[in-house]
């Protein structure tokens, strides 16, 4: 019997059953509600204390007619109060930490322009590419819009991106109540009904891993587009249009990036050379830390008037730092869609296990300001434009597209 069987019998045994919670659990919630005092910077920043002290006291009066799964869908919603600029917060199903098992289904969505399509589904290739239309007979518009409420995010883009392992969520589904067990549920896509069992959180990482080598949010890698197609290199430099144009995708703030810096600028002093781009869509982030020598390097004169950035909902926490630098030393042009992370945000989390119930909240304890002073949640790109599911499972990229036609 192979390991990923092993591990989808043993999900169904533990996601099938759903026991009550115990009243105890009001201890967990006080625990929260002391660390995030103490551990975040601003915490009733969108909500007011009152009104958060309020939510809590009424999670903890249903604590005996709630199960477990129930309790957990509740916890979800009292962390996301803490509102914009708050998506590093959270208690989500892959945020690790968790003592108490969660399961997910083994599937992967991204939330294009024209719908919610499949990106990943192990062992189930004919899902991928399709539309994702109904949860156990539900349309997928009122699943997403009883699971907004749950989902952590700095704005409505890395809402949207945020969602996928909530969509997968054998527990948050089940405490919806929008699937009757935790153990299975059917995913009705264009043509076709797939009934899931769901994986262990651990096992649904490692099956996702050969399409996510980065991060889970975002595109998975593909042989095409350009977009993915090196989604698990941290930066890869390339040249397109007969070697006119100098193609840097950065992938995660991470590493020491000097000698990417150093061959971006040798090629941007060839006499052809008309353009650079960066591409930050698929950089969840990572140590800002590390970027100065190729922010300078971006910034200096043989680069700076060539200079183009794509940006979207994936571009966040650190890659927005970094995107923020580019657009106040350069005169970089950004196109694609808005970041998902916003320039002045919460991050740096601590853990916060609560011992009853067995989950981890992760508290921010830092707030970055790239922005004093300005209320906006996102960077906006120059030149705006969406990207469908069914230009990326064509092996098209619009962005890029715009970006190489621009003058």
């Amino acid at each position: 019997m192979n390991a990923l069987l092993i591990a989808v019998l043993a999900a169904t045994a533990l996601a099938g059953s759903s026991v009550a919670a115990p009243p105890a659990v009001a201890q967990d919630v006080e625990r929260y509600l002391a660390e995030l005092e103490r551990i975040h910077p601003q915490p009733y920043h969108a909500t007011p204390q009152s009104e958060y002290r309020a939510a809590a006291d009424r999670l903890i009066a249903s604590l005996p007619e709630l199960d477990d799964d129930e309790l957990y869908v509740e916890l979800l919603r009292l962390v996301a109060l803490l509102g914009e600029r708050d998506g590093h917060a959270n208690v989500n199903p892959l945020a690790g930490g968790h003592r108490r098992v969660l399961h997910l289904y083994p599937i992967a969505t991204y939330e294009f322009a024209d719908g919610v399509y499949v990106v990943a589904a192990p062992g189930r290739p004919a899902l991928v590419g399709k539309r994702l239309l109904a949860v156990e007979g539900r349309p997928i518009a009122d699943v997403l819009r009883l699971v907004d409420p749950l989902v952590t995010s700095d704005n409505p883009l890395s809402l949207a991106a945020h969602r996928s392992p909530y969509l997968a969520s054998a527990e948050v589904l089940h405490g919806l109540g929008i699937t009757p067990t935790a153990g299975r549920a059917t995913f009705t896509v264009q043509g076709a009904e797939a009934e899931l069992m769901p994986l262990t959180a651990n096992a649904y990482v490692s099956a996702m891993r050969s399409a996510f080598p980065n991060y889970l949010d975002g595109m998975p890698k593909r042989a095409r587009p350009l977009l993915v197609r090196k989604r698990g290199a941290s930066q890869w430099v390339t040249t397109l249009d007969r070697g006119r144009v100098v193609y840097f995708v950065y992938n995660t703030v991470q590493g020491d990036p000097a000698a990417t810096a150093n061959r971006i600028l040798r090629l941007a002093r060839r006499p052809k050379t008309r353009r650079v781009i960066v591409d930050l869509r698929n950089n969840g982030g990572g140590d800002i830390f590390t970027y100065p020598y190729l922010l300078d390097s971006l910034a200096s004169p043989r680069i700076n008037r060539k200079l183009v950035v794509l940006i979207g909902r994936t571009t966040y926490s650190a890659a927005v730092h970094f995107a923020v630098d580019l657009d106040t030393r350069t005169r970089a042009r950004f196109v694609g869609e808005p970041t998902g992370g916003s320039p002045n945000h919460y991050s740096d989390t601590d853990p916060v296990p609560l011992p009853v119930s067995g989950y981890t909240v992760n508290v921010p304890r830092i707030y970055f300001e790239k922005q004093p002073g300005r209320p906006g949640l996102q960077l906006d790109p120059d030149v705006p434009v969406p990207l469908t599911g069914r230009d990326f499972f064509a092996g098209r990229d619009p962005v890029l597209a715009r970006a190489l036609a621009l003058r």
